[in-house]
């Protein structure tokens, strides 16, 4: 489920494990592309039954902007005929930020009293925005669920000692730590390097079948590596530098480019990261430009031997049995 004209839309995987669904970020369209899926059963009123928790790699809105859309359809497809709520984890506030934004006036600061919010401060702050609408549906259709009660939103907890300093590596080595468990899957988190944006998360899903890494955003990272080790499949984040060149034509546009491939895993590296691994399949995704061809990618099989899925909306790629 990813962005672009015909075949990707906004930033969005699914982990599906019998039947229980893992969402892996929500960007533009997600929703749309889950019941195309088939993730969802028919009828306007159901869908999210079987959702069981969301995951945000890091809070840039490429990654969020479908986000409300689950929140507040939610209300009307399947969450009053759920018994837990559906777990929600993402990046925390970023803490102190008067360092960052030493240099800029605060009048052009965006809620400056929390300019830098975490996951559960954004899902509270989205319920109250949509309240008038949540709540006239409510009374107009008598006792429901209660969306702020079917989402538990949690900021994930960085492991004791790691801190993040202004223009510092804001993934340092680390083991990958645990977030989820239930008795479908195992959710282990490590930091990865999205500079500037702090935290950013790389997820990987150990279940019965096998092991799926995702990579988040991210330049090449030793941290990512570790998190893959051995895993059955490693999506991974990828930007076709040529690709872009052809896209951005403007100056002013084309001098943006080394900022945006800085933070970014050019093709030419994204192999060497899956064979320092030991994947077995790499699926590269989101792809960046979203129009980019599968040519732009044939140089990743140079540093790569296994099997490589140039990334689709609505790929299903199987693991285990």
């Amino acid at each position: 489920m990813y962005y672009a004209e015909q075949s990707r839309r906004g930033v969005g995987s699914a982990v599906v494990i019998d039947g229980s669904i893992y969402l892996i970020d929500c960007g533009e369209g997600v929703a749309a592309r889950y019941r195309q899926a088939g993730l969802g059963p028919p009828g306007f009123t159901h869908g999210l039954e079987d959702l069981q928790a969301v995951f945000f790699s890091h809070l840039h809105s490429d990654h969020t902007i479908g986000y409300p859309g689950l929140l507040v359809a939610g209300f009307l497809n399947g969450l009053r005929n759920r018994t837990e709520p559906i777990q929600i984890y993402g990046p925390g506030p970023r803490g102190s930020v008067k360092d960052m934004f030493a240099d800029r006036p605060a009048n052009i600061l965006v809620n400056p009293q929390n300019p830098m919010p975490g996951t559960a401060d954004l899902t509270r702050d989205l319920l109250a925005a949509y309240a008038t609408d949540l709540n006239e549906r409510a009374l107009r259709r008598g006792s429901g669920a209660n969306p702020e009660a079917s989402f538990d939103a949690r900021d994930i907890q960085l492991p004791a000692g790691i801190e993040y300093e202004l223009g510092g590596d804001p993934a340092p080595e680390m083991e990958p730590f645990a977030v989820h468990e239930d008795a479908n899957v195992r959710v282990l988190a490590t930091l990865v390097d999205h500079r500037p944006a702090f935290p950013a998360f790389g997820f990987r899903f150990e279940t019965p079948d096998g092991v799926i890494v995702f990579s988040g955003d991210t330049r090449p990272t030793p941290n990512v590596i570790r998190l893959a080790r051995g895993a059955d499949i490693l999506v991974h984040e990828v930007i076709a530098v040529p690709a872009m060149e052809r896209l951005l034509v403007e100056p002013a546009a084309r001098a943006r480019l080394g900022d945006i491939a800085s933070s970014h895993t050019a093709a030419d590296a994204v192999g060497s990261v899956a064979s320092a691994a030991g994947v077995t399949k790499l699926v590269l995704s989101p792809v960046l430009p979203p129009t980019a061809d599968d040519s732009d990618f044939d140089i990743v099989r140079a540093t790569f031997a296994g099997e490589i899925v140039v990334g689709r909306d609505l790929d299903q790629i199987a693991v285990g049995r």
